[in-house]
């Protein structure tokens, strides 16, 4: 469990991290930290923020893949599989940046176009390399070289 308590100076936030002597990390430190995703943290209303136990994570996985299938078919139909959001991702880069693999899947076989980049030239398939998800990069070859993407480079 850990407790933000009220910064040393400007560009700093601190920490107490339960069974860790770290007093203080620097805001340009942010990006250098990439071990925890949004996922793995719940705050409570006072504050208060901790990490989530492997049981609610995979909770909350399954129910964010759960509304994403519902949501999977209008989309279809509405031809906005490939309509990349203001970040430049898809709806199949969003799955794969969210290690939601049978929706992943799922949007493969219904046509996702893996081909396409994001701002930063990324491909789902490179995303899901990215967050080293290897179901999901698995599930994305055969459709990534199908569509010659295998050699695009950010």
């Amino acid at each position: 469990m850990c407790h933000k308590s009220k910064p040393d100076g400007p560009g700093s936030v601190a920490i107490d991290f339960e069974g860790i002597d770290v007093k203080q990390i620097f805001s340009d430190d942010f990006g250098k930290i990439s071990v925890l995703s949004q996922d793995h943290v719940c705050r409570s209303n006072s504050g208060t923020v901790s990490l989530l136990p492997e049981e609610a994570l995979q909770q909350r996985r399954a129910q964010r893949e759960k509304v994403v299938m519902m949501l999977v078919a209008p989309t279809q139909v509405a031809g906005a599989f490939d309509i990349p959001s203001k970040e430049g991702h898809t709806v199949l880069m969003y799955t794969c940046m969210h290690g939601l693999n049978s929706v992943v899947e799922h949007l493969s076989a219904a046509g996702a176009k893996p081909e396409i980049t994001d701002m930063d030239g990324l491909t789902a398939l490179l995303l899901a390399c990215g967050k080293e998800d290897t179901a999901a990069a698995n599930l994305l070859i055969a459709p990534t070289a199908a569509a010659t993407a295998l050699d695009v480079q950010d």
